[in-house]
């Protein structure tokens, strides 16, 4: 009897490891991943919107929005190679997660000058 018993906890207590392991396993986000991915190198689309250059930081860069998009945005320019300056109108790729702040910041992918 005491046998039957053992082997009765060491059930109980095998099946409580596997529900308490199951939850350690490596958890990917590959939804976070293919939106790394697109935003890296997806510049093919439409530009977000067109602006006009403010202010230019050594990571930022602050525009003003133009038509319907007329607002102030300090864009993170990290990593991206651009050669527009104060005054300028550019093209904006950005990431598409703005930051509602004021003013409104965002993650510039590509930022092209307009002729």
């Amino acid at each position: 009897m005491t046998r039957l018993r053992c082997m009765s906890w060491s059930g109980y207590v095998l099946v409580l490891m596997v529900l308490v392991t199951a939850g350690c396993g490596d958890v990917t986000n590959d939804s976070l991943d293919n939106y790394r991915d697109q935003g890296a190198v997806d510049v093919s689309r439409e530009a977000d919107f067109e602006a006009v250059v403010t202010e230019k930081g050594e990571k930022t860069i602050t525009v003003i929005g133009m038509g319907a998009v007329s607002q102030t945005y300090i864009l993170a320019t990290n990593e991206v190679a651009y050669t527009a300056e104060v005054g300028d109108r550019v093209r904006i790729w950005t990431t598409g997660r703005y930051q509602e702040s004021h003013p409104v910041q965002a993650t510039a992918i590509k930022i092209e000058r307009v002729e």
